[in-house]
């Protein structure tokens, strides 16, 4: 639908166009030509004439229509149906059986266990301490001893010393130039015109000259010098001492301990025992069901209409 709308659009559109150059409403224009010589001749433009036509265009017009369509609609219903399922039943039955149970008894039992006895006893033993001793010890030492002296040194100065120099520079200029343009006017136009010049600039140049200082040289001598340190030794003393060993005695002892034990009694009693039947059971359930409709259904749709008119 969007595509015929669009192509009647445009087909009043291109008769639009038509009737206006019928109707002489296009004019014409003036130009001007530049000759070789430069000067600039003028054409005069005749007047436009117009004159009256009837003609027929077309425009669109939208309308309405009910028209009927064909639908599918899609309808529920609610039905019952008989189904079977089977359900499992408890049922109890008394039964006897023999079980057993375990009852705890307590009894005193004898047992030998083992001691440890510690017994301390003083014996006699050879220790030998270290006793820290201090005594000055000569030694010899190097020491540096610094000597200063005059050296002779060849020394290179540089000085600066001006120097002109020439060299070619490109400096750029505007000249002013005559053009004729498009229409046979003519104009002045300044173009950048770039041209290589000779100048004269002073360079600083670094010249060497050598010549002879006296510098300090510091140079170092060695001297052998004695003195005196304090050293300490370690030096070793015997002595005996009395001192006290503690030894250890097993000892076998006797006593009683409590005993746990597990005794097993038989006896019958009746315990329910439960089983499970199954029963064939019936009922009704509802459920839906779905079925297409078909039926015709008016519907209002607008279309777009060429009419013809005369103007």
């Amino acid at each position: 639908m969007r595509r015929v709308v669009l192509g009647l659009v445009l087909t009043a559109a291109l008769l639009a166009c038509e009737q206006a150059q019928a109707t002489g409403w296009r004019h014409r224009c003036c130009e001007t030509a530049a000759c070789a010589s430069g000067t600039v001749h003028a054409v005069t433009c005749a007047a436009p004439t117009y004159e009256e036509r009837t003609i027929t265009a077309y425009r669109c017009e939208v309308k309405t229509r009910t028209v009927e369509r064909t639908i599918q609609r899609v309808v529920t219903k609610e039905i019952e149906e008989p189904y079977t399922w089977t359900e499992m039943v408890a049922v109890t039955t008394p039964q006897k059986r023999t079980e057993t149970i375990y009852t705890m008894v307590t009894r005193e039992v004898p047992y030998t266990y083992t001691v440890c006895v510690p017994v301390t006893t003083a014996e006699k033993r050879t220790v030998t301490e270290y006793t820290c001793v201090a005594k000055q010890v000569p030694y010899t030492y190097t020491v540096s001893v610094p000597v200063m002296s005059q050296e002779k040194r060849t020394q290179t100065v540089y000085t600066c010393v001006p120097e002109r120099v020439s060299c070619q520079v490109p400096v750029c200029r505007m000249v002013a130039t005559q053009l004729v343009d498009s229409c046979g006017h003519c104009r002045t136009v300044c173009k950048p015109v770039t041209e290589m010049q000779t100048v004269t600039r002073t360079v600083m140049r670094m010249v060497p000259s050598t010549r002879e200082v006296l510098v300090n040289v510091c140079n170092y001598k060695h001297e052998e010098r004695k003195g005196t340190r304090t050293v300490h030794e370690m030096v070793p003393q015997t002595r005996e001492v009395v001192v006290h060993v503690c030894n250890y005695k097993h000892e076998e002892r006797k006593g009683t301990r409590k005993v746990c034990e597990m005794v097993p009694q038989t006896r019958e009693v009746t315990v329910n025992v439960v089983t499970c039947k199954p029963v064939e059971r019936k009922g009704t359930r509802k459920r839906l069901v779905c079925h297409t409709v078909t039926e015709k259904v008016p519907v209002k749709e607008t279309y777009t209409e060429m009419v013809p008119y005369t103007t």
